[in-house]
């Protein structure tokens, strides 16, 4: 079995998909319902995993209040992070921290906040896992 996709319940899947389209290279899969109630399946550039993006009046969104951010992150590769972060930065992002605790020496790794309070690591590894 393979991962088709990761689920997660937001405030505004639309908003979130446009944005992780225009500035993380997401491809829209699907896209059905509004901000207020629907959702948006979208894929990374290989179209390898999708991410569905939704909202309902069942299943509250993600509270990322009080959690450490690793504990749930997206990572994308990145050749050069902290030029990414800058430019995700003017896109609406909010820097969080430089991670130092890397598996290989030489590894950079950034976690940052989407606005929609989502946390998205850029990795840049020194030498592939």
């Amino acid at each position: 079995m393979i991962i088709e996709h990761i689920g997660l319940a937001v405030t505004a899947p639309h908003s979130m998909a446009n944005w992780y389209m225009k500035h993380l290279g997401f491809h829209m899969r699907f896209s059905g319902g509004t901000d207020e109630g629907g959702v948006a399946f979208i894929s990374d550039p290989a179209q390898d995993v999708m991410l569905e993006l939704f909202r309902n009046n069942v299943t509250p969104p993600m509270n990322w209040e009080g959690m450490a951010p690793l504990t749930l992150h997206f990572a994308f590769k990145s050749d050069d992070p902290l030029i990414d972060a800058a430019r995700l930065v003017d896109a609406g992002a909010t820097f969080l921290e430089r991670n130092t605790i890397t598996p290989n020496p030489g590894d950079i790794l950034i976690l940052m906040h989407d606005p929609w309070g989502n946390v998205i690591q850029l990795v840049k590894r020194e030498k592939s896992l």
